[in-house]
């Protein structure tokens, strides 16, 4: 089952010894084309249909965010299993109008393209302008954000497929739409939004998603696994839309982790990373109300066998002592944090109805660095937000400087329509992208000023495929001696040879093969020098075990 990931990647004393002296317990890489070496049972839970020269294997296309990506996994697996043949799945993002224009082209691409494909959207951009994507003639059918990682909803693709084709009906993409069972949480406009059931569960009733997580992600050779572990959000900042797409903010109770985690990790996985819509938010919905912390200890006592966690986008607003703690003592604990920073003037940040402050900005960056000296910090940044002047747009670059914020996720302020913030007095859309721009010169300095000051370290990296790796401080190395990883993997030359088309075997294909096959090890590597992979800078690294 293939899964094209198509996740934006991030640019991205006193107190001190209160948190050592307690004495506590303690874009990853997918080539679709790997999966043809391997084979499993076919489940027999719903009617198939047979292959035939114009079928192929579906597809799910992720937009967005690492939420939408390891909730992609999810939806691969379903039509995997039920040996849905001929169907796209679009996991769209609505988080900026660009977003959008990006789902809506691919849906158009897609569709001309593949012609016998049906072509289904989910995720939140079909969630907020639902009556669009049901009025496009490419879309095939809509599958309710609430309800996408429902096997069920699957199932009922399947077996119309399988009707169409039983009654030799020529398929027309807009028959299908009423065939799939909609929420009743229907998003006609922002005025009349329900939000979702909060009694909902992060991967809605649990009764009706299969939970093998081992089956789930078995040979998706993932060096890096995202959890999710909460979804939706319960603040209402100005810019924002996607609660409108996701509802309120629910958790995933600790044993539904612990699965999760595990079925990772059996599969080789050697980094976890916590990722929700409002992760700091974690607990608030669940029985004596866990903190984001507390789990993250709970689950590191829970599977000693993990190697690496981390967190994806946090609030300072809502950090709690746990995570001081964890950053201060816990070697599996990643020294990075992504802040959801947004702005750095605090009229700015009043006006996106942010709940921190830009001095709360500093003082907590200023605080993490005495605890941990080695962390790294990233931020998310709007550029030229409503009523932004020179000024203030200089008190965010100066923050971003201040506090050496080197992964810096940037772009210009988009309109979400019915947004409070889209009522406000615009600025001209050329000044956004030219402060964006700014934005991201400087933070690509910062970037580079960092990886120089890791030449000649020894650091410990997890492997993501082809030749890339992840450091702890999460920084991108591309390592230089690669090709000698294989001969740590016994099963890699067996695998080959015992392929019968091994003559024919493209030779990209088989490096890819190799590297995915050891995503997840960990290993010593010293850093040699600057190099760039994919228009970003990384660093070289040799491994040295």
């Amino acid at each position: 089952m293939s899964n094209i990931d198509t996740t934006n990647n991030y640019n991205s004393e006193n107190n001190s010894e209160k948190y050592k002296d307690q004495n506590y317990k303690s874009d990853q890489s997918i080539n679709n084309n790997l999966l043809n070496l391997y084979s499993e049972s076919n489940n027999n839970d719903s009617i198939s249909l047979n292959p035939s020269a114009n079928s192929f294997e579906s597809k799910v296309i992720n937009f967005g965010c690492r939420l939408n990506s390891s909730e992609s996994d999810i939806i691969s697996y379903n039509l995997k299993k039920l040996n849905v043949d001929n169907v796209i799945v679009i996991n769209s993002c609505a988080v900026t109008k660009e977003a959008e224009r990006q789902v809506k082209q691919t849906i158009r691409s897609l569709y001309k393209n593949h012609p016998e494909a049906k072509i289904y959207i989910t995720g939140c951009a079909s969630q907020t302008d639902k009556k669009f994507y049901e009025n496009m003639p490419e879309v095939s059918g809509i599958i309710d954000n609430t309800k996408k990682l429902d096997i069920n909803e699957y199932k009922k693709i399947n077996n119309q497929l399988f009707s169409e084709k039983l009654n030799d009906i020529t398929f027309n993409s807009k028959k299908i739409k009423n065939d799939i069972e909609l929420s009743e949480n229907d998003i006609q406009s922002r005025k009349s939004f329900v939000f979702p059931d909060k009694s909902l569960e992060i991967f809605t009733l649990e009764s009706k998603i299969d939970k093998n997580w081992k089956d789930i992600y078995k040979n998706s050779f993932k060096g890096r696994g995202f959890v999710q572990i909460q979804n939706g959000c319960n603040h209402r900042c100005t810019f924002c839309i996607i609660p409108y797409g996701r509802g309120p903010s629910r958790s995933l109770p600790m044993a539904n982790i612990v699965s999760q985690v595990k079925g990772l990790i059996d599969n080789g996985c050697g980094e976890i990373v916590f990722t929700g819509v409002d992760i700091t938010d974690y607990g608030i919905d669940l029985p004596g109300h866990p903190k984001l912390g507390q789990i993250v200890r709970r689950l590191l006592n829970l599977v000693p066998d993990i190697k690496r966690i981390r967190l994806s986008s946090i609030d300072v607003a809502e950090i709690d002592e746990d995570i001081l703690y964890l950053l201060a003592n816990e070697k599996r604990f990643m020294p990075h944090l992504h802040i959801s920073l947004q702005a750095g003037d605090d009229i700015i940040l009043k006006r996106m109805k942010r709940r921190h402050n830009r001095q709360q900005i500093i003082d907590f960056c200023s605080h993490a660095r005495i605890i941990n000296p080695n962390i790294v910090f990233g931020a998310d940044i709007i550029a030229g937000f409503p009523t932004e002047t020179d000024d203030m747009f200089e008190n965010t670059r100066n923050l971003l400087q201040e506090c050496n914020i080197i992964y810096c996720h940037i772009f210009p302020y988009s309109e979400r329509p019915e947004t409070p913030a889209a009522r406000m007095p615009q600025i001209p859309y050329h000044v956004r992208k030219s402060r964006a721009k700014i934005l991201r010169e400087d933070a690509k300095q910062r970037l580079l000023s960092y990886y120089n000051s890791q030449i000649g370290k020894t650091i410990s990296v997890v492997i993501e495929g082809n030749g890339m790796a992840r450091g702890e401080n999460f920084g991108l190395i591309k390592i230089e001696n690669s090709n000698i990883l294989p001969k740590k993997l016994d099963n890699i030359s067996n695998i080959i040879e015992n392929n019968k088309n091994k003559n024919q075997f493209n030779k990209n294909i088989k490096d890819n093969l190799i590297n995915n096959l050891i995503c997840g090890k960990i290993y010593n590597t010293i850093i040699t020098g600057i190099d760039s992979y994919k228009s970003e800078y990384c660093m070289n690294g040799i491994i040295l075990n």
